[in-house]
């Protein structure tokens, strides 16, 4: 039900001149798209990917802590995860252009509620067609990435993705 609603909210922004609609990705093979086979970094260093999220839609955000446009979208991921938790969404940020001490440091002034973690010479963030920050996909309970969006995403944009996904 919480789906549909969204979804419905986030189509009527779209077309009374709103936020921009989500576009379909055209990710690389495999399950989430590019590479997810270790180009993630935990802020422990220890590689990672999104293999252990099989069975759970993700959104997956690249953030800089330097950005603005990142800060400002912040806010807006922290706020969803709250409310998808029960529904079994997951958030992660993969955090470009910043060290392991200073990405720890942001997700605790941030109090972010999900992982963060580096993408070590942007490799994931070139693989799944990236050029800058901050960006997004929205990746299915199959591990099939569903949309990529560059650049910041207001409220609604985030609620159209997430409900292509939930």
């Amino acid at each position: 039900m919480r789906s549909v609603l969204l979804g419905g909210i986030a189509l009527m922004l779209a077309a009374c001149g709103g936020a921009p609609a989500i576009t379909a990705s055209q990710p690389a093979s495999g399950p989430f798209g590019a590479s997810s086979v270790g180009g993630f970094v935990d802020l422990a260093g220890n590689p990672t990917n999104l293999s252990t999220d099989l069975g759970s839609p993700v959104v997956l955000s690249f953030l800089c802590p330097s950005d603005g446009d990142s800060g400002a979208e912040v806010p807006l991921l922290i706020r969803l995860a709250g409310a998808y938790q029960g529904d079994g969404v997951r958030f992660v940020v993969a955090g470009e252009g910043a060290s392991a001490q200073s990405l720890a440091q942001w997700a605790s002034d941030n109090q972010l509620p999900f992982p963060v973690w580096q993408d070590p010479d942007g490799v994931e963030l070139t693989d799944r067609g990236f050029s800058g920050v901050p960006d997004t996909q929205f990746i299915d309970r199959t591990g099939a990435v569903v949309a990529s969006e560059a650049g910041f995403l207001s409220r609604g944009q985030l609620l159209e993705g997430i409900a292509r996904i939930d």
